[in-house]
């Protein structure tokens, strides 16, 4: 579960929603998640050895091979809001932040919660469905989200002070995007020109199956002639060419054309296909005559390869916060300072066009 967890980025989302005040609820499993570390000594679950958890509650879990399957009955901490359900799990969660349980029984406890009350795990399966419980904890939630509102908006994060990037009119125009990139990604084409004059190349996290009608969808989204890449594609002026399902999609430079070349190296996102080995090879071929955009997704992909791009005078777009379904991908290349503007998709069309025609605007 953690594996998974990180691969598809939520342990980015889960930390930046501490971060801004949220709160978290991690129940079996998720309890362990939140602790500082899991380990598997015998191989229950895996390779033996141990894993990092999120670290949000002072406490490490240890696998054992006796499974525990039991009714049970508690009390939330602090109250005698009654709750019931049963337990599922293998192995023991220990340390100080199980000093302050979040359920007590005849003389037991159960979970823990951080100190400052916003995160909490235990075991117990069906504590939501103790009214009391969950009717408690919800108004709190609203509390929270009301007071956050009073002072101060969600997000705060700006576009770098300093401009980034040169004046080079843009060669190529290079899209990432995840969770939420598909509606992104038509609202984006519905403002770019009918005849842009050079390539766009999209990676969208989709499963080879799919690309076939996505690349169906984006022609007629965009009006633009929309291919899955294969090796050696040439890039060719007003086409759209799209990362196939099973493999990055990477740009080469011969005899002074511009081609693709597929890579299945893994990546550090864990994504297939990544925005990180695009933005990258860019870096290495174009520098200065790419522009790279970052549209709605979960997790940070794209950020590394953002940053090469940067470094080598290209100029990188996120998406804002307002417009995306998940402000994952475009909110980790915000704030490593890399975005050269935080803008809805519509505006991001215009700032695509400007850039093909040599201006920088601010």
């Amino acid at each position: 579960d953690l594996a998974a967890l990180r691969r598809e980025g939520w342990d980015v989302d889960i930390l930046a929603h501490v971060r801004r005040g949220g709160r978290v609820l991690g129940l079996c499993g998720g309890f362990q998640i939140l602790g500082r570390r899991i380990a598997d000594p015998l191989g229950l679950e895996g390779p033996p050895g141990a894993a990092a958890g999120l670290g949000l509650l002072d406490v490490e879990t240890t696998l054992a091979p006796v499974k525990i399957l039991a009714r049970s009955e508690w009390r939330a901490a602090g109250s005698d809001q009654p709750v019931r359900g049963y337990e599922i799990h293998m192995g023991r969660t220990a340390g100080p932040g199980c000093d302050r349980p979040l359920l007590l029984g005849a003389g037991r406890a159960d979970g823990a919660v951080s100190a400052d009350g916003r995160v909490m795990g235990c075991y117990l399966h069906g504590l939501l469905a103790a009214d009391g419980f969950r009717a408690s904890l919800l108004g709190r939630i609203r509390a929270l989200g009301a007071s956050a509102r009073g002072v101060a908006k969600r997000s705060e994060v700006r576009p770098a002070p300093t401009p980034r990037g040169t004046a080079k009119a843009a060669e190529i125009i290079a899209i990432g995007a995840s969770t939420g990139g598909i509606h992104a990604l038509s609202q984006l084409f519905a403002g770019l020109p009918k005849r842009l004059g050079v390539p766009i190349l999209v990676t969208q996290h989709l499963p080879s199956s799919f690309m076939e009608v996505f690349a169906r969808q984006l022609r007629m989204a965009s009006g633009y002639e929309t291919l899955v890449a294969e090796d050696d594609t040439l890039l060719q002026p007003n086409v759209i060419l799209l990362a196939p399902g099973d493999a990055h999609m990477t740009v080469v430079r011969r005899a002074g054309r511009y081609r693709i070349r597929l890579d299945r190296t893994p990546q550090t996102s864990g994504c297939t296909p990544s925005v990180d080995p695009m933005f990258a090879s860019l870096a290495a071929v174009a520098g200065g005559h790419a522009l790279g955009v970052v549209l709605s997704g979960m997790g940070r992909d794209g950020t590394e390869g953002a940053a090469r791009l940067v470094a080598a005078g290209g100029s990188v777009l996120a998406q804002d916060e307002a417009s995306c379904a998940v402000w994952g991908m475009p909110r980790a290349i915000a704030e490593a300072g890399l975005a050269a503007a935080i803008l809805p998709p519509g505006e991001i069309a215009c700032r695509i066009a400007a850039s093909v025609r040599g201006e920088t605007r601010r």
